[in-house]
């Protein structure tokens, strides 16, 4: 997480877990990893979510 202070583990945990949680409600829908196909070069991390 960039905020420019670090975390404590725990809290680290718990986002983590709810990340992963938010992730499994919809397959299309979440954080993701972005990677250059050709290159496996890390691009970086995109969240794509839905409003009613």
């Amino acid at each position: 997480m960039i905020t420019g202070k670090s975390i404590e583990l725990e809290k680290a945990k718990t986002d983590f877990e709810k990340l992963i949680k938010e992730n499994s409600l919809n397959k299309n829908f979440g954080k993701f990893k972005e990677v250059n196909n050709e290159t496996n070069d890390f691009l970086g991390i995109a969240k794509l979510e839905a409003y009613e």
